[in-house]
């Protein structure tokens, strides 16, 4: 595993690398950008690691960790055996980290949790960049899970009103890079309003720009938040439980609007 600057989680860990891109969020992939200037590999390729599945094993603090950041878990390519060990691992051999499931192929993840229910240290979540493509929120609240979140991100329009029942959890932000697609700040305040008056946790990551979180307030404020207490998870930590990291990014009582 390695630590990484995203600030939503500590730890990322890659043992599925490559993916095919599905839908506009994925036009400036900072995997695809990062594959190609560094020739690591094809980016548009799927690669297995099973060499690295023991990694978390060797992190004994437990940390938030995002799973194949640089591809999808889920992705058609992915066999289900691997992803069988993956999920063995977070379970059995290290449970003491908190694992953020992110896939576009929803589909596949929601048929995955029918026989195979997350526990709570194991998020499961989806994204979402454009109100088209909001049914992968509708099918995230079937995931048979007990932590759900979005990833608005890249935000490429006004997603509108949002139903979050069953979502514990939004994050948001702009896109970066050199191909930035402009952010409009009203998007993402209507997201953050809507959280807040139906009681679900948000993180606003960053506005658009060519360097990632290079502007992480939103109206002067951070808004950097863990999904509820109230959601145990196994190391017996509180989910959203705050720790010196989140201490220095305090935000407003979930009451207050902007």
């Amino acid at each position: 595993m390695n630590k990484t600057p995203i600030s939503w989680t500590q730890y990322t860990w890659n043992w599925a690398t490559g993916c095919t891109k599905v839908g506009p969020g994925c036009l400036n992939c900072y995997m695809f950008r990062i594959y190609e200037q560094k020739r690591i590999q094809d980016p548009s390729k799927v690669v297995l690691h099973p060499e690295r599945l023991l990694q978390p094993l060797k992190v004994k603090t437990p940390s938030k960790v995002f799973v194949n950041d640089m591809g999808d878990t889920f992705h058609s390519l992915v066999p289900d055996e691997l992803i069988e060990q993956a999920f063995r691992i977070m379970e059995e051999l290290a449970p003491w980290h908190t694992y953020q499931v992110l896939t576009k192929r929803i589909n596949r993840m929601r048929r995955f949790s029918q026989g195979h229910p997350f526990p709570s240290h194991i998020w499961a979540g989806t994204s979402v960049e454009t109100r088209k493509l909001w049914a992968r929120a509708e099918m995230l609240k079937e995931v048979s899970t007990q932590v759900r979140f979005l990833s608005l991100e890249p935000l490429l329009e006004d997603l509108g009103d949002l139903d979050l029942t069953g979502i514990h959890w939004v994050i948001t932000g702009g896109e970066s890079g050199p191909r930035f697609r402009p952010m409009n700040l009203a998007w993402a305040r209507r997201i953050r309003d809507q959280c807040v008056e139906q009681g679900v946790a948000f993180w606003y990551k960053q506005g658009s720009g060519y360097f990632p979180e290079s502007d992480k307030y939103l109206d002067g404020m951070v808004w950097h938040n863990f999904p509820a207490p109230s959601i145990i998870i196994s190391d017996g930590l509180k989910v959203g439980q705050t720790t010196r990291r989140d201490q220095s990014e305090a935000v407003a009582p979930k009451a207050t609007l902007f």
